[in-house]
């Protein structure tokens, strides 16, 4: 169910395709990078410097790989408790495979306001769980 709801279909791949190759789009391409490169200095601003939580910086996507380990949860603990508590979404790490265990994966895809507002959640939430030790 994840991979359906996060995951572009093949025929909607061949039309980005498409939009890309047509130089009418370099406007529009060039002012979603500049976006999405504010949207990746949030999340690293946001969230360096948290203790329990390491990662490395996203290079080329709109979504960053965050070890939990820290917490003491499951992948699958920490997404449910984070929605619950919180009302934030992320996807659990094992969703992408066995070594997945302890990491979940975050977009930043969403509008600049809501990510603000869930990147402070998702902060307050990881420091609130991250034991002293």
């Amino acid at each position: 169910m994840g991979y359906m709801l996060v995951c572009a279909p093949s025929m909607s791949q061949r039309v980005a395709l498409a939009a890309f190759t047509d130089p009418r789009m370099e406007p529009f391409i060039k002012e979603t990078i500049v976006q999405y490169g504010k949207r990746r200095k949030m999340v690293l601003d946001t969230l360096t410097g948290v203790r329990g939580l390491s990662f490395h910086p996203p290079q080329a996507t709109f979504y960053a790989w965050i070890c939990i380990k820290a917490t003491g949860m499951s992948s699958m603990q920490f997404t449910k408790k984070l929605a619950e508590e919180q009302k934030v979404g992320v996807m659990p790490g094992p969703l992408f495979g066995r070594e997945g265990e302890g990491y979940i994966r975050i977009s930043f895809a969403a509008p600049e306001d809501k990510l603000k507002i869930g990147l402070e959640r998702f902060r307050d939430f990881t420091i609130a769980h991250t034991s002293n030790t």
